[in-house]
């Protein structure tokens, strides 16, 4: 079949499936964060991972909206992402970078976290064959002061410093550290690690490096540990109104940015002793009403909440039932008073009265919310909202302005 001769007006934007993100949201939690942690000190706004699960451009844009100085990705191919996409401002990407990658990082102007002088060495050479100026390509350095994970130990940085500092095109721009439990209500490690880090930083001062910016808080740590905001705090999960922990939202309030709905597909009538789905984990003690919905865990609605879960049927709460198919689920419409094919579920988000959140799915299935939104696959269409509006539909067959609304560049340059 050719494709080519199909127009978007044939339903190719028209799955009964979709992740409703509202921009408008994510640049209001931006500036709630902003107001939390003080105006002294600048957001870096984390969208690695697609933003989250949520499209990196567009999560970008609106942080960017709210007042976020800088953004933050993983990986090269994430920074490269975009850079396609506009932006053209400060972009750290923050986990390790082969030295292979040294051309592609030079050639789209990213800003790398170094710990071994392996990958220095190769960003160095790649700026000479590129004619970048003198301290033409910022870097960071990041210690590891009790995370176990990516960075120099303490006692290595200063020779891995000194080595940055000999290299001509390299500008040592930043230092930076990761807490590992700054979300606990016990803040006692985390200020352990903050007094490593500040032994770092007072080694660097006496061997006369000064850095632009020192970073070290997360969205935990900038609003539990204020000594820890330093130059800029960087927020990943608080973008889309969720945060690392509940008693987080005694200190800021941010609205949630992230809706997943679908549509009835079926309703059906199932006698007593009737099983539903695979390996009959539920079987049908009472004259029931099932609906199907078109949802499964290759959507990422994950298989751990089969016959656990809930969703949301013209506001009333409806249990998961059977076990959670690749595409398909289904759900328990017995208590829905005229419940119907074409009736909206909620996955994800409020209905009438009730509410179901990523961290209730969360809570359900052992992981945290990060993990959930994360989790949303590419073939679940995103709804791009902003100030009410509908901006953009994006689907596995590309993306598109909606309909009688002329397509809005997303302008991320600085």
């Amino acid at each position: 079949m050719d494709t080519s001769v199909i127009s978007k007006d044939e339903g190719l934007w028209g799955r009964p499936v979709q992740a409703e993100i509202d921009l408008s949201a994510i640049a209001a939690n931006v500036r709630a964060f902003r107001a939390a942690i003080g105006p002294r000190c600048r957001v870096m706004a984390v969208v690695k991972a697609d933003g989250y699960g949520l499209g990196a451009p567009w999560i970008a844009s609106a942080a960017l909206e709210g007042g976020a100085s800088m953004l933050a990705v993983a990986c090269v191919d994430e920074g490269i992402e975009l850079r396609r996409a506009g932006y053209s401002g400060p972009l750290l990407v923050m986990s390790y970078v082969s030295p292979d990658e040294a051309e592609a990082v030079v050639r789209n102007g990213l800003t790398i976290v170094l710990h071994r002088m392996r990958t220095a060495l190769a960003l160095e050479a790649a700026a000479e064959r590129a004619g970048l100026p003198e301290a033409g390509l910022p870097v960071h350095i990041k210690v590891d002061t009790g995370l176990g994970r990516f960075g120099c130990l303490p006692h290595e940085f200063l020779p891995l410093a000194q080595g940055v500092l000999r290299c001509r095109h390299l500008w040592l721009e930043g230092l930076m550290t990761h807490f590992a439990d700054p979300d606990g209500v016990d803040l006692a490690f985390a200020r352990e690690q903050l007094a490593r880090f500040n032994e770092v930083r007072r080694v660097a001062t006496e061997n006369g490096i000064n850095f632009e910016i020192v970073h070290a808080a997360n969205t935990a740590a900038g609003l539990m540990l204020p000594e820890a905001r330093f130059d800029m705090v960087r927020t990943g999960i608080a973008l889309s109104g969720h945060l690392p922990a509940p008693h987080l939202a005694d200190v800021v309030t941010l609205h949630r940015a992230v809706t997943v709905r679908t549509r009835l597909a079926r309703v059906h009538d199932a006698d007593v002793g009737d099983s539903i789905g695979y390996g009959r984990t539920w079987v049908a003690d009472k004259p029931s009403r099932i609906g199907l919905i078109p949802v499964g865990y290759a959507d990422g609605l994950r298989r751990a909440l089969s016959n656990r879960g809930e969703v949301l049927v013209r506001g009333h709460r409806c249990p998961v039932v059977g076990r959670i198919s690749m595409d398909q689920s289904n759900i328990d419409v017995t208590g829905v008073p005229g419940a119907s094919e074409g009736d909206a579920v909620v996955i994800i988000g409020r209905q009438g009265d009730e509410e179901i959140t990523a961290d209730d799915l969360a809570h359900l299935t052992g992981t945290i919310s990060y993990e959930i939104l994360c989790g949303l696959s590419a073939r679940v269409p995103r709804h791009y909202m902003h100030g009410g509006e509908p901006i953009e539909v994006c689907n596995l067959l590309g993306c598109s302005p909606t309909r009688d609304r002329p397509k809005q560049k997303k302008e991320m340059s600085r």
